[in-house]
């Protein structure tokens, strides 16, 4: 007689149980745009974000400059929305910064871009010059190009460039 050997190998569907006990891949999503445009004279933004666990939210700047700031920068597992403060731009560059979400092994970011502020500054606003008329001297601070324009029936004053 002859004996045959069967083996049987089986495949079982892990229980309810058994999935309760793997490991859940972390997840941060962002709900906003990929990037936003910070407005120059500054703001307060939003970013909606959802993460399956702990989080906390950074901000990398490009440069040392401290300009924005985030609120919350931690919290649970769910759905959030973090408030990014940021001052005008006053330089003569734009500037940008990467709001970066983590949780456990899971990260996501958003762009953030700011232009900035066009402005003209002088040293004063009224000067006033004696009769025997004399040299005014007015100090002009710009990021922008400048002209000097004297109005035509103003033919006592003269522009005289440094």
């Amino acid at each position: 007689m002859m004996c045959a050997l069967i083996v049987m190998i089986s495949c079982e569907k892990p229980s309810g149980d058994d999935l309760a006990h793997e490991p859940k891949p972390d997840v941060v999503e962002i709900l906003s745009p990929e990037s936003i445009e910070v407005s120059p004279i500054g703001e307060v933004l939003q970013v909606a974000f959802y993460s399956s666990g702990s989080w906390i939210a950074k901000l990398v700047r490009q440069g040392t400059a401290n300009w924005c700031s985030v609120t919350p920068a931690s919290g649970e597992s769910g759905e959030y929305i973090v408030f990014i403060s940021a001052e005008a731009n006053n330089t003569d560059e734009a500037r940008s910064a990467k709001l970066v979400v983590v949780s456990g092994d899971a990260s996501a970011d958003i762009d953030l871009y700011q232009h900035y502020s066009e402005y003209i500054t002088i040293s004063h606003d009224v000067a006033e010059v004696g009769p025997e008329g004399g040299l005014l001297e007015v100090e002009v601070d710009s990021n922008v190009e400048i002209s000097v324009e004297i109005p035509l029936d103003c033919n006592w004053i003269k522009y005289l460039e440094c």
